[in-house]
C-alpha cells in the first residue's frame, strides 16, 4: 500500500513540474505579445495624430482622388480604434489636445 502512495506523490510532484514550466513559458509568450500590442497601439496613435496634422486644413480631404485615399485609410484607422483600442485612444488623445 505504501508503495502505491509513494508513486502517486512522485507522479504528481512530476505532473506539477511539469505544468509550472508550462505555466512559465505561457507567461513569456503572454508578456511578449503585450509588449507587441502596446507597440502597434502607439504606432497607430502616431500615425493617427501624423495623419490628422497633415490633413489639418482637409486640403487632401477635398481633393477627389486623394481624398479618396484619405478617406480610406482615416476610415480604417477609426474602425481599429474603436474595435481595438476603445476608448483609451480617446481618452489619451483628449488628454494630448488639453496639454495634460
Amino acid at each position: 500500500m505504501n508503495i502505491i502512495f509513494e508513486i502517486l506523490f512522485i507522479t504528481s510532484i512530476i505532473s506539477n513540474i511539469i505544468l509550472f514550466l508550462i505555466i512559465k513559458k505561457c507567461l513569456f509568450k503572454i508578456d511578449d505579445l503585450e509588449i507587441f500590442i502596446l507597440k502597434f497601439k502607439n504606432d497607430v496613435k502616431s500615425l493617427y495624430k501624423n495623419l490628422t496634422y497633415i490633413d489639418d486644413r482637409s486640403m487632401f480631404e477635398k481633393d477627389d482622388d486623394v481624398g479618396t485615399l484619405f478617406l480610406q485609410i482615416s476610415d480604417m484607422i477609426k474602425t481599429f480604434k474603436n474595435t481595438v483600442l476603445n476608448d483609451e485612444f480617446i481618452d489619451d488623445e483628449k488628454k494630448d489636445s488639453d496639454g495634460s
